[in-house]
């Protein structure tokens, strides 16, 4: 991470806010990285919401979908 700190003095304690911040950042340990793919459950939810939005739309409580 890299941080960019101010030599102004009005800027203190934004600085210290930074320098905190960046101390934290530096602590979190990231997992292995992995592929997101969506579930069949996840699926069926996106459709359901799709269809649910169609027949607002149709109803005119929403705008085209």
């Amino acid at each position: 991470m890299f941080v960019h700190i101010s030599p102004e003095t009005d800027a203190l304690g934004e600085t210290i806010s930074t320098l905190k911040f960046a101390e934290r950042v530096a602590t979190v340990e990231l997992g292995a990285a992995r592929v997101n793919k969506d579930s069949s459950e996840a699926k069926e939810l996106k459709e359901q919401v799709l269809l649910y939005a169609s027949h607002l739309s149709f109803f005119g409580f929403l705008d085209e979908v």
